[in-house]
């Protein structure tokens, strides 16, 4: 990570006050992880809101759908609810 080991002590016992999305992203990487950041306008209007959870979502399915094993029969379902479910969502705020 190239950092101290009293910072990675510090990271893993959450007891780093000063703790910045860098060394969090470091720190997963040095583990063979990556890091997802969501955000979350929580003033925004509930249809902003919606298209913002969808496109995390529709983020997620997408990561999902090139991990799971071809022909296990998950592809048609995540269509179906990405089209008739998030893509609604993230054009206008709102399903059909």
């Amino acid at each position: 990570m190239g950092v101290s080991q009293s910072k990675v002590c510090r990271l893993e016992s959450s007891a780093d006050a000063n703790l910045v999305y860098g060394d969090v992203a470091a720190y997963a990487k040095a583990l063979g992880l990556n890091v997802t950041l969501f955000y979350d306008d929580i003033e925004a209007e509930p249809e902003i809101r919606a298209q913002i959870y969808a496109e995390h979502i529709a983020d997620m399915l997408e990561k999902l759908r090139k991990v799971l094993p071809k022909g296990i029969g998950y592809e048609d379902a995540i269509a179906h609810f990405s089209g008739n479910v998030l893509l609604p969502l993230i054009r206008n705020g709102r399903s059909r």
